[in-house]
């Protein structure tokens, strides 16, 4: 005698029998699974490469100002004007320099540098930090003059966030330039 199985059973294994060996839309199946995995990688991936663009910008910013500052000694606003159109970021990232207040008293300090341009004395910041003669290092040398300058400015992510590696991030740099 012959076993019956169940009529749905039987049409069920044929279906999958079917769509196993079926290769026509094999590829845009499995594509349109995999997308969901691929978008949710890639979102915080750009988010990521975007903070890292805006952290160079800022330091950019901060060594423009440095080399204003080196070559045309102290010009508070062309300093800040040096700082603020080297950034190239994104509209609505306010960049501000620092320190702040921007003037002789808080960037200007005395430092001696050892042979690995490491301060190893320093005088300052603050009015009258670099006394005149200025200080001798144990060195024997004469104790340099440098400025502190710097940039900070905000980042915000790109789709809000939720969806964010780091979220919003305050980015800073800060140089140091000898100007005598």
């Amino acid at each position: 005698m012959r076993k019956r199985s169940l009529p749905g059973i039987g049409f069920l294994r044929r279906t999958a029998q079917h769509l196993l060996a079926a290769r026509e839309a094999n590829a845009a199946v499995e594509f349109a699974l995999i997308v969901p995995f691929l978008l949710a990688m890639l979102v915080p991936l750009a988010d990521l490469g975007a903070y890292v663009y805006e952290n160079m910008q800022v330091q950019l910013a901060a060594q423009a100002g440095a080399e204003y500052a080196a070559q045309q000694a102290w010009n508070p606003t062309g300093i800040k004007n040096a700082i603020l159109s080297a950034a190239n970021l994104p509209a609505g990232a306010n960049l501000t320099v620092t320190p702040d207040p921007f003037d002789a008293a808080h960037v200007t300090f005395c430092a001696c540098v050892d042979g690995t341009s490491t301060f190893v004395q320093q005088w300052g910041p603050a009015p009258g930090s670099c006394p005149n003669p200025r200080p001798t290092c144990a060195s024997g040398a004469t104790a340099g003059v440098y400025y502190v300058l710097g940039a900070t400015a905000e980042y915000t992510p790109i789709i809000g966030g939720k969806y964010s590696i780091l979220g919003s991030q305050t980015l800073s740099a800060q140089t140091f330039v000898r100007v005598q």
